[in-house]
């Protein structure tokens, strides 16, 4: 799988996925969404996040079979 840029396209709204942060680089699962404001961010780690502060996004993996 490759990054997305944002830029280039967005996640389906609600959908779980791989976040890039644009300035420390760490990755972390978060989804899209809407607020009830209008305003459009990201939740990641159980909190509301700007939409800038991540830059890329890709689909998490497939869960390991067991």
């Amino acid at each position: 799988m490759n990054w997305i840029a944002c830029k280039d396209q967005m996640p389906e709204k609600g959908k779980m996925v791989q976040l890039c942060h644009y300035l420390e680089g760490y990755v972390t699962a978060g989804y899209f969404e809407i607020s009830p404001s209008g305003q459009l961010r990201w939740i990641a780690d159980g909190e509301n996040c700007f939409l800038h502060e991540f830059t890329h996004w890709m689909p998490l993996p497939k869960p390991p079979k067991q």
